[in-house]
Order: structure tokens, then sequence, then C-alpha cells
């Protein structure tokens, strides 16, 4: 089972990779235009997310859809452990509606971005923070917290999307996260995120076995056999 949801565990990597080049790249002009421009009026304007990483740009646009516009700071090719803040990064956070972020200690540098943006809705604790490892048991959790250990997360490993299992809860945290902040539309998401974890479950496990034994019951027996 664990070699198996390693195996998943790349090409769910290989996917999201795929739907970011194609979907949020595809959009991303159309999305900036977006943030540029004018409102329409505050209900029929998308929301405005802005996500520390591009994992959860993908997410957020496929359960969103035509409801977000979003954008992300740090890039595939970067390392998100150390990110110098810029006053194009402090622009976005300004003007975002929700802000996601691991809520660990991988982004360092957020604090400083938000404090500097003084948009307050978007503090961790506020409804406009979302915080995708939520929920999630972290792995590597250290023993010894010492700079003698090099790169050491107190929390555990933050890295929480290499496993689809943990990806699908992130996705969960941020269709949690978009109704909060647009309740009106809380089908429209809840939807989203739904057919997307039926999905997920159905290339990890097979459909036969999800029907049989249901996802949420074999995403928590390969968690624990992991």
């Amino acid at each position: 089972m664990t070699m198996r949801l390693r195996q998943l565990s790349t090409v769910l990597a290989g996917l999201l990779t795929i739907l970011l080049c194609a979907d949020v790249q595809a959009a991303r002009e159309q999305q900036r235009t977006r943030f540029r421009g004018g409102r329409d009026g505050e209900s029929n304007r998308p929301i405005r997310v802005v996500t520390t990483l591009p994992d959860y740009a993908v997410l957020t646009r496929i359960i969103g859809g035509e409801r977000v516009a979003v954008e992300y700071i740090v890039h595939g090719v970067q390392g998100p452990h150390h990110i110098r803040p810029k006053p194009s990064f402090i622009t976005m956070v300004k003007q975002a509606d929700l802000l996601i972020g691991t809520g660990l200690d991988l982004e360092m540098w957020l604090p400083t971005v938000v404090d500097k943006s003084g948009n307050r809705r978007v503090r961790s604790g506020e409804i406009g923070f979302v915080a995708v490892a939520e929920g999630i048991e972290l792995a590597e959790k250290p023993t010894i917290i010492s700079q003698s250990e090099g790169d050491v997360h107190v929390y555990g490993n933050p890295h929480i999307t290499t496993s689809p299992i943990n990806a699908i809860q992130v996705a969960k945290n941020i269709c949690v996260g978009l109704v909060k902040n647009d309740p009106g539309n809380r089908v429209h998401y809840e939807q989203n995120f739904n057919s997307l974890k039926d999905q997920m479950q159905n290339r990890l496990f097979g459909e036969e076995l999800v029907k049989l034994l249901g996802g949420d019951t074999l995403c928590t027996l390969a968690g624990k056999a992991s």
C-alpha cells in the first residue's frame, strides 16, 4: 500500500503540474486584468485569492471556478523557505479577499508581507486567511530541535501536497475558506470539491474499492498504513 501511495503521489504531482501550466498560467493574464479592473458589484465580482504556492492556486481554481481570480507568490522553481518579500507581493496581498498559505513554518516571510500590506482581513486567525495544513497529521516531526541538524521544521514536514491524501484535506480546507468568504455560492464550491475528491479517490484506490468501502475510509486506512 505504501509503495502504491508513493507511485500515486508522483502521478498527483505530475497532474498538479499539468493543471498548473494549462489552467493557471494560461489564465494568468486574465486574472491580472480582473485584479486591476473595476467592480461590477461586490456580490458579482470574483473573489480575489492569493496563494503562497502554485499547488494551492491549482486547487483553488478547480474548486472556485469562475467565482475566483487567483494569483500565487512562489513559483515552482523557487524554494518556498527562502523567499525575499517584494513590493509586488505586498500589492497582491493588499488587494486580496482571501490569502491561502500552509500555516506552518514553511513561509516564514509571509507575516512580513501581510503586515506591510495593511490588509487586516487576511491576517492569521481572520476570516480571510486559510491555513491549508489544518487537520493534517504531519510526518517527520523532529525529536531534536537544533540548528546543528540543519533545516529543521518544528511542527513536522510542511511539504504536505506530496501526499495525495493530504492534498484532499488541503482542497477541503480551501473549500471551507471559500464558503466562509462567499456563503452565497456554498453549493458551487462544495460540488466542485466533492467532484475533485471523488476523482482523486477513484484514481488512488480504484472505483470498485471506493464503492465497496468508501473513499474516506480508504484514505484513513492508507494514512495509518503509511
